[in-house]
């Protein structure tokens, strides 16, 4: 077989214009030499799904059940908690195609929308973070609050603009290509943009969406953050010089709003270090072929998607310790009985209706 390392492949191009050129397979290895590790690896995943299945969904139930909880905020939590519940079957994918001998087995729509759901979760989940911090800087320095409706709308915005975007990007650079040789045929999930003397289409790509899907709305969370601190600390340095019950109440009311801040940014630094290599070994992978060194491995994208898939399985525990409320509810929930859980969604419905 005409291969590079255990990712890359000599195969001619019959789509995008390359001729006779290298591809890469994302998620699979061949003619590995750590035989038996390709279990651990599904093993491995297979608990992250199970586990990270179980709390999104388990949040999301109790979130939507109480009428309490769905503020604007949670309204963001509960969209960033569908995105993940939405892309843990592809990871699975991953994780099952490691066992493979032969490699990709899911075909090439399987293999599309594996590619599209990663990237357009990362982006999506971006600005839903971003919209986050935008909501609650409006509530805390502006005094006011967004209306339930701008909240959904928003939502919807910031997770259709990065879906269809990424999508115009994956669906016509990605598919699966067998490669036959003498002594056996092979599958790869793998992706190839077109060729043009001049650009580099790929790297184009890579620059614009992340630029528009992660630095951007990161920048923005960062201003809001910063300003609610400063907003919170200039309030509680005037309300001290005065000091009253009023006073007093309103000092730990600013208190209660910079802790629920830090955690919120404490989320975001921790979904941030989690996310970022997923950009790196994309990043990695686009300069790995444009500079022709061919060191990249898909033992490496494999453990990019662990890495997000157990960010997926903390978050929403963080997101649950965002305020007292929340922390209350989730855990007299955690306590009820399977059929209390049920009877009190069933009211919280009626109710609502």
């Amino acid at each position: 077989m005409n291969y590079l390392n255990h990712s890359y492949f000599y195969a001619f191009d019959d789509r995008q214009g390359w001729n006779y050129t290298v591809f890469f397979s994302f998620w699979n290895d061949f003619n590995r030499h750590d035989v038996g590790i390709e279990y651990v690896e599904f093993l491995f995943m297979l608990l992250l799904f199970i586990v990270s299945l179980a709390v999104n969904f388990t949040l999301i139930v109790i979130f939507a059940a109480k009428r309490r909880l769905r503020s604007n905020q949670n309204m963001y939590v509960i969209a960033i908690m569908i995105n993940s519940i939405l892309l843990l079957p592809f990871s699975m994918l991953i994780g099952i195609t490691r066992l493979s001998p032969s490699g990709w087995q899911f075909g090439n729509t399987g293999c599309q929308f594996t590619m599209y759901a990663i990237v357009a979760t990362a982006f999506s989940k971006a600005w839903l973070m971003a919209m986050i911090s935008i909501d609650r800087y409006v509530k805390v320095v502006r005094g006011r609050g967004i209306s339930r409706t701008l909240t959904i709308v928003f939502i919807l915005l910031v997770v259709t603009i990065p879906s269809v975007s990424t999508a115009i990007m994956a669906f016509p650079n990605t598919y699966t290509k067998t490669i036959d040789s003498t002594d056996e045929q092979i599958t790869i999930c793998t992706a190839i943009f077109k060729y043009h003397p001049s650009v580099r289409v790929s790297l184009a790509y890579f620059v614009t969406l992340f630029t528009m899907f992660f630095l951007i709305p990161l920048v923005v969370i960062i201003v809001c953050y910063s300003l609610i601190m400063k907003a919170v600390a200039k309030s509680t340095r005037s309300l001290s010089r005065h000091k009253s019950t009023p006073q007093n109440r309103k000092i730990e009311s600013n208190r209660q709003k910079s802790r629920t801040t830090k955690i919120l940014v404490l989320i975001v630094a921790v979904s941030t270090i989690m996310w970022l290599p997923l950009f790196g070994g994309l990043a990695f992978a686009t300069l790995d072929m444009v500079f022709e060194s061919y060191q990249m491995t898909s033992s490496v994208m494999f453990g990019v998607i662990a890495i997000i898939v157990l960010n997926m399985t903390i978050e929403p525990f963080l997101y649950s310790f965002t305020s007292s409320r929340v922390r209350n509810e989730v855990w007299m929930c955690l306590k009820k009985k399977p059929s209390l859980m049920h009877s009190s969604i069933r009211e919280t419905t009626s109710a609502s209706s």
